[in-house]
């Protein structure tokens, strides 16, 4: 809402349309501000790090309040660059041999690593598991048929989750015994172009002592491919 009490709406993929006032259009580059009869651009995704859609559209609701706030003399492109994602959540791990690796550790419930899922673009390898909260894995199963290529699973929640997959009609996926087994798998069956993505959708308590943990040992897997690549 801005300071006048209007709200502002935000969409993908439309095209610019002054009939829309108050509005934030999300193209495939770039997200535009139509105001008062104006459209003006608000930031270019490359000038962020941040990954997904759902980041995209909190930086474009953010720019848009500073430019209802009437703050002047600011740099976006430099906000930007200066501005690094958290930790373990949906984190660049590093590219090797054209294959990006992200890491979204802190995705620990359905919800999160759903929607990681789906604000990632490209064709995605996910890996699930940990330990569980107790979650009905059906919305994840229907999420990573939609999304993901294959899916890697570990952890005390493998078999149930794999148990939601096989209903779903999902067949692509494989069991393995830890992260770097997995890590390892996913590299192997990863072509130039896709993504392998970390976002458990449990917590790390059967295997490590915090996400952060779990998140620290997938990008250290990660480096070590890299250098050996």
């Amino acid at each position: 809402m801005n300071p006048s009490g209007e709200i502002i709406t935000l969409s993908w993929h439309e095209k610019p349309n002054h009939k829309f006032n108050g509005h934030i259009f999300m193209s495939e580059s770039e997200s535009l501000l139509n105001l008062d009869g104006q459209i003006t651009q608000l930031f270019k995704y490359s000038d962020t790090d941040l990954i997904g859609s759902h980041n995209l559209e909190n930086v474009a609701m953010s720019l848009c309040a500073v430019k209802l706030l009437n703050i002047p003399d600011f740099d976006v492109k430099f906000l930007l660059e200066g501005f690094k994602p958290l930790p373990h959540r949906c984190e660049n791990a590093g590219q090797i041999n054209g294959v990006q690796y992200i890491d979204d550790s802190k995705g620990t419930n359905v919800a999160a690593s759903i929607t990681a899922m789906t604000s990632i673009k490209g064709r995605k390898i996910i890996i699930l598991g940990g330990q569980g909260k107790g979650e009905d894995y059906a919305p994840l199963a229907q999420a990573v048929k939609n999304e993901c290529e294959c899916a890697i699973l570990l952890g005390e929640e493998a078999g149930k989750i794999q148990e939601s997959l096989t209903q779903a009609n999902y067949k692509n996926f494989y069991r393995v015994s830890d992260m770097e087994e997995a890590v390892k798998l996913a590299a192997k069956l990863a072509n130039p172009g896709m993504i392998v993505l970390l976002s458990p959708a449990c917590t790390s308590w059967d295997m490590y002592k915090s996400y952060k943990a779990r998140g620290e040992h997938f990008c250290k897997i990660v480096k070590e491919l890299a250098n050996n690549s």
